[in-house]
């Protein structure tokens, strides 16, 4: 039972992890040059595209 218990609190600790850093390098690159512009225009909501 204390097995499961620290497996599971382990796994969410590893996921909070993984979307901090998957946030992080996704903020670093809308940062930079290029590929911040093709990620604003890909999640400019279709709407204000069309204008």
């Amino acid at each position: 039972m204390v097995i499961r218990v620290a497996a599971i609190l382990t796994a969410g600790l590893v996921a909070a992890v993984l979307l901090v850093v998957i946030r992080d390098v996704i903020t670093t690159m809308a940062s930079t040059g290029v590929t911040g512009l093709i990620l604003r225009a890909f999640l400019t909501p279709s709407d204000r595209r069309d204008r």
